[in-house]
C-alpha cells in the first residue's frame, strides 16, 4: 500500500493498549477513550482501536476525539 512497515515492537504496544482498554471496561463497567485527533490514520498505531470495535469489545460511542 506504499507505506513503510512499522517496527515489530509496535504490535506488542498496540495489543497491550487494546487489552488495557478492555480490562478497564470489564472492571469499571465502562470506558471512554479520547484520541488527540478525529482524523486517525489507518496506518498508525492508534488505528489498532478498530480491532476492539470489530470484536465488539468496545463500542464506537466510547471513542471520542480530544481536539
Amino acid at each position: 500500500m506504499g507505506q513503510q512497515e512499522l517496527a515489530a515492537y509496535y504490535k506488542d504496544y498496540a495489543l497491550l493498549q487494546e487489552v488495557t482498554k478492555v480490562a478497564i471496561k470489564a472492571v469499571a463497567g465502562e470506558v471512554t477513550v479520547a484520541h488527540t485527533t478525529g482524523d486517525i490514520s489507518e496506518f498508525g498505531v492508534t488505528s489498532f482501536f478498530q480491532v476492539g470495535l470489530n470484536l465488539g469489545l468496545i463500542d464506537e460511542t466510547e471513542i471520542v476525539s480530544f481536539e
